[in-house]
């Protein structure tokens, strides 16, 4: 009996899990995003469930956008539900972390670690845990919204330069060495001192900075595709350039793509968290770790829990990413696969 083919993807997935480090990796990237997209259900000062009175309703789901426009609970107003004295057949079931990330209480400021607050508070008694967890949007939003946009960028330039070549490759190479010249950073800084610090313009400075490296990427895999006996005779069956490019090339050139838009996510969370640090970035109160971080430099000898929580998500989150790379990169590229 032959032996049952297996797929592409499924020689690089069986490639990719074959490792303990990439297991990790992938494991350690899939609970940050589930931490992200659950946040708002993780870490709230509304309860789940809360029966008083013989009423019943579920607070907490005016923290998610769908239910917002349409759910109001009037006997809630200027309430903390947390703090509300139960009486006989009362009930409340309060989310893990029982604090918004928002939420001032100057009576706690600078607490470290304890049963109320499992990382402490900052100096206005805000829950860093509660901010942590919903840093993680940012960080995550930012890396996965920037990379989605210079991937794209990168993939149309490049994929012009190296399949029409001549002239437009010329001038597309050219404007690559430019771009790749500019220390990244700086200019980012540079730009954002003239259109303002804010999350979206993060995303779209990061995205626009950052496609040179894919483009390059793409144009060279092009060069070498579009000589091949497949795009050669698609060509003499009369297809058009553009189908050309993105239905039959294309796919053939995205898996060193793939490789270094993972990577580019684990750089983009880095310089969304220096930025905030910097005071660049996400502006209070909205949570990021790098703005918590920034936090530490006028307390780092009274307040330890401000440097080591941050900065060990910030770190976790960079290792897992970069793991997840290297793993798919060794997966996919037959020289560096192992025999299983």
């Amino acid at each position: 009996m032959p032996p049952k083919k297996t797929s592409w993807i499924g020689l690089v997935f069986r490639q990719y899990w074959a490792s303990w480090l990439n297991r990790i990796g992938l494991i350690l990237v899939g609970s940050m995003f589930l931490i992200a997209l659950f946040a708002p259900l993780l870490a709230s000062d509304k309860p789940y469930y809360l029966r008083i009175d013989e009423k019943t309703s579920y607070p907490i789901l005016t923290e998610l956008p769908i239910f917002k426009r349409y759910i109001r609970y009037p006997e809630l107003v200027g309430i903390d539900a947390r703090k509300i004295k139960l009486g006989p057949g009362d009930r409340r079931i309060l989310a893990p972390v029982p604090y918004s990330p928002t939420e001032y209480d100057l009576d706690v400021p600078l607490v470290g670690p304890n049963d109320a607050h499992p990382l402490g508070t900052d100096e206005q008694g805000r829950d860093v845990l509660a901010r942590m967890i919903h840093g993680s949007r940012v960080s995550l939003s930012v890396g996965f919204v920037a990379v989605g946009l210079y991937v794209f960028i990168g993939i149309v330039v490049g994929a012009l330069a190296g399949f029409y070549g001549g002239k437009v490759d010329m001038i597309v190479s050219r404007v690559i060495e430019i771009v790749m010249c500019f220390p990244t950073f700086f200019l980012i800084l540079a730009v954002l001192a003239f259109v303002g610090p804010s999350l979206y313009n993060i995303m779209i400075v990061i995205g626009l900075t950052g496609w040179a490296e894919i483009a390059r990427l793409v144009r060279g895999d092009f060069f070498k595709l579009r000589r091949q006996d497949f795009v050669v005779g698609i060509q003499a069956a009369g297809a058009k350039n553009m189908r050309i490019i993105f239905r039959h090339i294309l796919p053939n050139a995205m898996a060193p793509v793939m490789v270094s838009a993972t990577f580019g996510v684990a750089s983009s969370i880095l310089v969304e968290s220096s930025l905030s640090f910097l005071g660049f970035g996400v502006q209070p109160p909205t949570p990021s770790w790098g703005e918590i971080l920034s936090q530490s430099r006028d307390f780092m000898d009274i307040a330890w829990w401000l440097v080591l929580f941050p900065g060990a998500a910030i770190f976790s989150t960079i290792t897992a990413f970069n793991l997840v790379g290297e793993g798919l990169r060794d997966a996919i590229d037959p020289r560096m696969r192992r025999r299983i």
